[in-house]
């Protein structure tokens, strides 16, 4: 009779449970054990997987609960930028200038620039069918800074230590301008003295090419000799000025009306 007894190890958990020692009474009993163990001996070894990967359990749910904390954290953070900056303004700025920097050649001073939109929903009014007017004026800031950097006029200023700010603009509303519609805005200056210079912008649809509003603007210089800048990029001499049309020759007449009224009221 074989009498020949081994002795197997089995393997321990971290819960308390001690290493024990199975006999078995032959090889062949033991190769049988081997290839199909008692339940207790998978349950001791799943138990010490089990122990083995906690840790790294535990990490992977304190990650996902830290990424979930700081997505949360992120979108509040935008949120609250939307509510008191206006990002949308700020991101169509950068756009169109970035986009004028890397697809638009450099223009002369006396020369069309142009800029395209689109009505969308947050541009509408408050009967939800076309553009609101305050929109107009919005969209203004952005063709007219598209025409300061690529003709380099506000750089020049710049570069005298001076400045230039919207003094007045007036608007002609010809046609709306419904959600959805594409058009372009064009701008030119059309004039300018020793202290402003004067634009002419225009609303097209590209559909059908219709001028859907007009506008005319001063665009007050401080600083610097604005006539002075203007020539010096144009090649033309100091004393040149361009032929007024007879709307902004009513504009012009306008604003000195209504200056030299306040002037009076505030004396």
């Amino acid at each position: 009779m074989y009498d020949v007894r081994q002795q197997v190890p089995l393997f321990s958990c971290k819960n308390g449970v001690n290493t024990s020692l199975i006999r078995v009474q032959s090889p062949s009993a033991l190769h049988a054990f081997i290839l199909k163990p008692p339940a207790i001996i998978t349950h001791r070894i799943r138990c010490q997987y089990i122990d083995k990967l906690s840790p790294i359990m535990l990490k992977v749910e304190l990650d996902l609960d830290l990424m979930m904390l700081l997505c949360a954290i992120v979108l509040a953070a935008i949120v609250l930028l939307f509510v008191l900056i206006d990002i949308q303004y700020f991101v169509r700025s950068i756009f169109v200038l970035v986009w004028g920097r890397i697809f638009e050649p450099r223009k002369r001073p006396d020369e069309l620039t142009t800029i395209f939109g689109m009505c969308t929903t947050s541009d509408l009014d408050i009967i939800f069918a076309h553009m609101n007017n305050a929109r107009y004026v919005r969209e203004l800031d952005f063709a007219r800074f598209h025409f300061y950097d690529r003709t380099g006029i506000y750089k020049a200023i710049l570069g005298k230590k001076g400045n230039v700010l919207q003094s007045a603009c007036i608007i002609r509303y010809r046609r709306t301008i419904p959600l959805f519609t594409m058009y372009r805005i064009t701008t030119k200056m059309v004039y300018w003295d020793d202290k402003s210079i004067y634009l002419e912008q225009r609303f097209i649809s590209l559909r059908d090419k219709f001028i859907k509003a007009v506008v005319f603007s001063k665009q007050g210089v401080v600083g610097v000799n604005a006539a002075e800048i203007v020539n010096k990029l144009l090649n033309k001499d100091d004393d040149y000025r361009p032929e007024k049309s007879e709307e902004l020759e009513h504009f012009i007449k306008c604003l000195d009306a209504s200056s030299m009224r306040l002037r009076k009221k505030d004396d």
